[in-house]
């Protein structure tokens, strides 16, 4: 056995030694948006200015109060935030995009990387809190007081791409002072449903719109306060060995991905946009009904879920999946809003003009005429100035495979079944790079669009609804931060 080329973890015997560690964490009170911040605000944080600061773990903790009749959280606590940003010394590192919020809870069934039910808000509640705290019929679901009489905090979100740099672990000192910038979403992702039974007098009462009023429907966070996990190495000779790194090449470099959203309506043909990156990794699209994007609305039921009350008596909505007439007498409601609506862009089944109330029971039947038929269903495929990925037009089970390869994962732990993936997590993702594994070396190998002025293009055929939907098309791009002598910085994106 040749030696030289080393051996497996499994195998070795090798070890590390770094003495003088000693680790810590901060609490830190934002610069503006301390107290109560409603939606459509900013929360400004300073980050500490020497220190090895945790990207992976740092989090911003926070209570949530909700207005209005019958509000409802979305399923996810980062819907709550639009964008992110990171400036250092008032220069723009990484910039986010507006849709954070739906690009966060595409990342979760998608890429299995959703938030931990714990302190994410995974689920949109329906009769009591995360808490276990009855709601009552017209009361919105709200937790102002958090856990310690108003000064708690009961939620948390990470830094979300920021979260994934490598190295995790940032010598503050190097750069200049940095500043995150969390914005709060606009009041569209609070729930109105018309009350807090999924089964009621004229039908599910958590996917009608609430009858009385959509306009008092709101958030705000409470007590938001950043907890930097931080590190400190006593021998110096992790700085020395930065500078001599810094010497021999002009710089460090840190790498962070980032996602360039586009959104516009989907005529059915194609949709089409420009980019230039660097390193473009990954595309992946979704569908949203247009009308339902940026309104407050009903609770959109998650298909394969029970949807009748608890005695099993049927009401109207997406059936489950169980006994004969499809829907069993056990199991768990399951909503999401409808801005995170994410359903496949048939023109049949036809969709209710609302999306409330009785039409739900047959705008989740994919097996109508129309969508399985051959040549019936939708297809599409993506083109880089024409050069088209993949060589053919996939259909929803193709893109359903292709998606998993483009996200490196064996299952979607988040989709349950096809009907599920259809009507309400739909999503076509392709890669542009090698796979990587997560406790693998980062490496940049997706492809440069910045020779050129690069077109992106979705082309569409088949049983297509040309009318009704907005495409978001989401490109993960590879950015490096070079860091250089003196505290310059370059951002290569």
């Amino acid at each position: 056995m040749d030696m030289s080329q080393g051996l497996p973890s499994s195998l070795s015997f090798a070890l590390m030694k770094i003495q003088g560690v000693s680790v810590n964490s901060f609490e830190i009170t934002p610069t503006s948006g301390s107290s109560t911040v409603t939606s459509n605000s900013q929360i400004r944080i300073t980050l500490p200015t020497n220190c090895l600061m945790d990207f992976k773990t740092s989090r911003l903790y926070f209570s949530v109060e909700v207005s209005g009749t019958n509000a409802r959280l979305p399923a996810g606590i980062k819907s709550l935030f639009s964008r992110l940003t990171m400036s250092a010394g008032g220069s723009v590192i990484y910039q986010g995009s507006n849709f954070l919020n739906i690009q966060s809870y595409v990342s979760g069934f998608a890429e299995n990387d959703g938030e931990g039910g714990i302190n994410g808000h995974s689920e949109i509640v329906v009769a009591s809190s995360v808490q276990g705290s009855a709601i009552a019929a017209t009361a919105a679901e709200t937790y102002a007081a958090g856990l310690s009489g108003g000064n708690g905090t009961l939620f948390s979100i990470d830094l979300c791409e920021l979260s994934k740099m490598s190295p995790r672990i940032l010598d503050t000192s190097l750069l200049p002072n940095l500043e995150l910038i969390f914005y709060t979403a606009g009041r569209n992702v609070v729930a109105a449903p018309k009350g807090n039974l999924p089964s009621g007098s004229g039908g599910n009462d958590m996917d009608i719109i609430n009858a009385t009023s959509t306009a008092n429907q709101d958030f705000a966070i409470v007590a938001p306060r950043f907890v930097v996990n931080a590190y400190s190495l006593l021998d110096g000779s992790y700085a020395m060995s930065l500078r001599q790194r810094m010497e021999d090449l002009g710089f460090l470099e840190a790498m962070f991905p980032q996602t360039l959203c586009f959104s516009q309506p989907f005529t059915g043909g194609n949709a089409r946009f420009a980019l230039s990156a660097a390193c473009l990794d990954k595309i992946t699209c979704i569908w949203r009904r247009s009308a339902k994007v940026n309104a407050t609305g009903p609770c959109v039921p998650v298909a394969g879920y029970l949807t009748a009350k608890n005695d099993g008596t049927e009401g109207p909505g997406v059936p489950s999946l169980g006994t004969s007439g499809g829907v069993d007498k056990t199991g768990l409601c399951a909503y999401q809003g409808q801005y995170q609506h994410c359903s496949a862009p048939f023109s049949v089944p036809a969709h209710d003009a609302n999306d409330a109330g009785g039409a739900m029971v047959t705008a989740a039947d994919f097996g109508v005429a129309g969508v399985t038929g051959a040549g019936g269903q939708f297809r599409c495929q993506y083109a880089i100035n024409s050069a088209r990925v993949p060589q053919f037009q996939a259909d929803t089970t193709q893109w359903y495979d292709l998606s998993k390869w483009a996200n490196n994962v064996v299952e979607h732990d988040d989709i349950k079944s096809k009907v599920e993936y259809l009507y309400n997590k739909f999503h076509t993702a392709y890669p542009f790079n090698l796979p990587q594994e997560p406790w693998g070396k980062p490496a940049c190998t997706g492809i440069d669009t910045r020779s050129s002025n690069t077109f992106v293009e979705i082309l569409g055929s088949g049983n297509v609804d040309v009318a009704h939907y907005d495409v978001l098309a989401m490109a993960k791009i590879s950015s490096i931060l070079r860091i250089g002598a003196g505290k310059s910085l370059e951002v290569v994106q």
